[in-house]
């Protein structure tokens, strides 16, 4: 069997999710969907901003909080996202659908008010990525 490269040279702790899914043997499962905290440096460094330039503007968001955030470790509240979104010039909306965590608090909910979903869910969780992305792309067609 042959090892890949990326395994003799990856410590699986701190390489990124786009690094393990861009390597073999995860390549078809490559997306390049940017993290919440890539948005926002990419958002801020077009915008030639510093992190105590941004959180300035952010009301008064700590630097260290927003490296955090940045580099995944944090992620911020909804009012601190709108705050963030305000001095990036750009909405809540577009900096949200970077945010990659799942929505376990609405699944729930949902959950609850529907058992059937329940049942979803567990269907779904054995799909691959690409397929559940074409399901959810089918659904929000013409939503607009």
């Amino acid at each position: 069997m042959a090892i890949h490269a990326f395994q003799q040279k990856r410590q699986w702790p701190s390489c990124s999710t786009r690094e393990v899914l861009t390597e073999p043997p995860y390549a078809p499962y490559a997306y390049d969907m940017k993290t919440l905290g890539e948005r926002i440096k990419e958002l801020r460094d077009a915008a030639d901003m510093s992190l105590r330039d941004l959180g300035k503007q952010a009301g008064g968001l700590s630097p260290v909080f927003l490296s955090d955030i940045e580099l995944g470790r944090r992620f911020p509240s909804e009012d601190a996202l709108t705050h963030i979104a305000r001095a990036l010039n750009t909405t809540v909306a577009d900096l949200r659908q970077y945010d990659t965590r799942p929505p376990i608090e609405e699944m729930k909910r949902r959950t609850a008010e529907n058992p059937a979903l329940g049942v979803a869910f567990r269907k779904i969780v054995d799909l691959p990525p690409e397929e559940l992305l074409k399901i959810a792309n089918k659904g929000t067609r013409g939503k607009k």
